[in-house]
């Protein structure tokens, strides 16, 4: 009997993606950062925006990206790529540009890293008058302290 994660990112082109999808109750399709060799697979020559991402490591654990800074989709690809120590296994884009942000509540305290853009970086702090769009909410389920 096989029993499938919480949360997963799949790969058409690895999983069997047909009979999963089924038991999941929500599905959010996006673009795939890099392959599983962790070679990107963006451009060299695209456009340079913030970025918020989403991967899975190689043992399951889900993992949320932002990098405020303006960088090419391809560069931050290849960082990611360039760091074993990540154990990422895959990574979806989820938003770019002044959208792209992340935001952690804990023990109360709450913070917020947003986008920038190019032309932003010269009149507006980092983290700074950025409305989050597009919410994927994630609570944990269980403490990691026993």
């Amino acid at each position: 009997l096989f029993r499938s994660p919480d949360a997963a990112l799949l790969n058409r082109s690895h999983d069997d993606w047909h009979s999963l999808l089924p038991k999941y109750g929500t599905v959010v399709q996006n673009f795939r950062l890099m392959d599983r060799a962790g070679h990107p697979l963006w451009p060299k020559d695209g456009p340079l925006h913030a970025i918020s991402a989403i991967a899975q490591t190689c043992d399951g654990h889900i993992v949320f990206l932002h990098c405020s800074d303006p960088v090419s989709i391809h560069a931050f690809a290849l960082v990611l790529g360039q760091h074993p120590e990540l154990d990422i296994k895959d990574c979806l884009y989820a938003e770019g540009g002044k959208e792209a942000s992340l935001m952690v509540e804990q023990n109360g305290s709450i913070r917020v890293w947003s986008g920038m853009n190019p032309w932003r970086c010269l009149f507006i702090a980092a983290g700074q008058g950025a409305s989050i769009p597009n919410v994927l909410g994630v609570r944990r389920k269980y403490s990691l302290r026993h």
